[in-house]
């Protein structure tokens, strides 16, 4: 062995104070540089792991969220369907009934005005009968105006009147 540390010049004292300095020169790298390095990668690996599980939680909670929404939309459009077609047939109710009423009111003006149309028509040929009651009169007394007899008169007039409403109440029927 003497003659292998002879050969390569190997000095056993500079070795053992290489390792007491490379022991040192560890011990302060693992006490102050190692350990505490170690420390936070383990730290920031624990907050990896811990974001990475957030954000699969995170991703589950968006799925189910998407979820809910597409219910809910499912729901407010099957809603929206059956307030339309409420809506639909309240129209068609309304409708309905508005032209009910607008043929309820027709119907009753038709009627006020045949009534009406009825009173003047009577109003008129009462008026016409005394028009002419009047003019067969004039006229009678015109072509009798020789004869003096007022009994004459008054039976020619009454048989002319009598002549004149005979004649209007078979026009009316």
């Amino acid at each position: 062995m003497n003659s292998i540390l002879d050969t390569f010049h190997i000095d056993w004292k500079i070795i053992l104070a290489q390792a007491v300095n490379f022991g040192i020169v560890f011990f302060v790298l693992y006490r102050y540089a190692i350990k505490p390095l170690g420390k936070v990668i383990s730290e920031r690996q624990s907050k990896i792991e811990g974001g990475l599980k957030d954000a699969a939680q995170n991703a589950s909670l968006l799925q189910e969220a998407k979820s809910e929404y597409e219910k809910i939309k499912q729901t407010a459009h099957k809603d929206a369907q059956s307030i339309l077609a409420q809506a639909k047939e309240q129209a068609l109710k309304e409708q309905s009934l508005i032209m009910a009423e607008g043929v309820a009111a027709r119907e009753a003006l038709i009627a006020k005005t045949k009534q009406e149309l009825k009173r003047e028509k009577e109003k008129v040929l009462k008026e016409a009968k005394q028009e002419i009651g009047a003019l067969i009169a004039l006229a009678a007394e015109k072509v009798l105006e020789d004869v003096s007899d007022k009994k004459v008169d008054q039976k020619i007039i009454d048989s002319a009147l009598l002549a004149v409403t005979t004649a209007t109440t078979h026009e009316k029927r």
